[in-house]
């Protein structure tokens, strides 16, 4: 996480930094601790767009033919706008995950916020991208403010880099998923007992529906925790009673290798899964990525 830190101290420049948090689910929640204990080892001074320990800072479409979706956007725009009027704010932190690509484009609506309030640098945690329908180079020239993308596998890295080839004020870099900052103490476990073999598969847009080809002894539970339990605290702890992790979730998979639990870990449609295999957890003994 070096270039990371070294970089957000260079932004900020003893000024404060804002963070914007698109939202998700606990395995987002993941990566906004992990960032929280990289800041403790610096002296930045920052501030959140809202408040919240885990928020959904993300403006909504707008106009909708929705309401209540209205007034959320309504209300994101003026947290936007009085940290502009009312704030000092040297640079803008919008955390990572997999949300700045056609799927899941909240990462791109906050990246789009910012630069429509702010006209100071922005920082964009590591991600991983993925573009059918949008052109990125669009996104990234429409948006004039210094730009540093942080990238947590190759395979993003290696689309951001041609799609800001010619925006010169866009810097791409690599880095580890936040979320990998994060030790077993870090987290709120009550205990590690080993009550069952644990399958947390994705049940969304975003699964590859792979096929369990191993033999899973009994007793097992079957449920994609990472949207269905209630809290963070929860997931985490259903996942510490784990004797095992069979999940196609990247979040789970790093909740697993950080609590030291036996983990296997499925690839879903497109590059996420297997680029931060290869670029962070390879070397993982207890991770096995049978797709490769």
């Amino acid at each position: 996480m070096q270039k990371l830190r070294a970089l957000l101290a260079d932004v900020v420049d003893g000024g404060t930094l804002l963070t914007v948090q698109p939202g998700g689910n606990h395995g987002d929640s993941l990566i906004y601790l992990g960032f929280d204990k990289l800041l403790e080892s610096t002296d930045i001074d920052r501030v959140g767009l809202d408040s919240g320990r885990f928020r959904y800072d993300a403006p909504a479409d707008f106009p909708s033919t929705d309401l209540v979706t209205d007034v959320r956007w309504l209300y994101h725009q003026w947290q936007y706008a009085r940290h502009r009027l009312f704030g000092d704010v040297s640079a803008i932190y919008i955390h990572g995950g997999g949300n700045f690509n056609d799927m899941w484009k909240v990462g791109i609506d906050c990246y789009r916020a910012a630069g429509r309030y702010f006209d100071c640098p922005i920082v964009v945690g590591p991600q991983s991208c993925q573009f059918e329908r949008t052109d990125p180079t669009s996104i990234f020239e429409r948006i004039p403010n210094e730009t540093h993308f942080f990238c947590r596998e190759r395979y993003s890295y290696d689309i951001i880099a041609d799609a800001t080839r010619s925006c010169d004020h866009v810097d791409v870099y690599l880095e580890d998923d936040t979320a990998l900052y994060l030790e077993k103490e870090d987290l709120p476990v009550r205990s590690y007992d080993e009550d069952y073999a644990l399958v947390a598969m994705r049940m969304d847009q975003d699964s590859s529906e792979p096929m369990i080809q191993q033999d899973i002894r009994a007793p097992i539970m079957v449920s994609d925790i990472s949207k269905m339990k209630e809290t963070f605290e929860e997931w985490v702890n259903t996942t510490a009673q784990a004797s095992h992790v069979f999940t196609d979730r990247l979040h789970m998979a790093i909740l697993g290798a950080i609590l030291d639990k036996p983990v296997t870990w499925y690839n879903t449609g497109y590059h996420k899964n297997q680029g931060v295999y290869e670029y962070s957890l390879a070397n993982e003994a207890d991770l096995d990525f049978p797709s490769l």
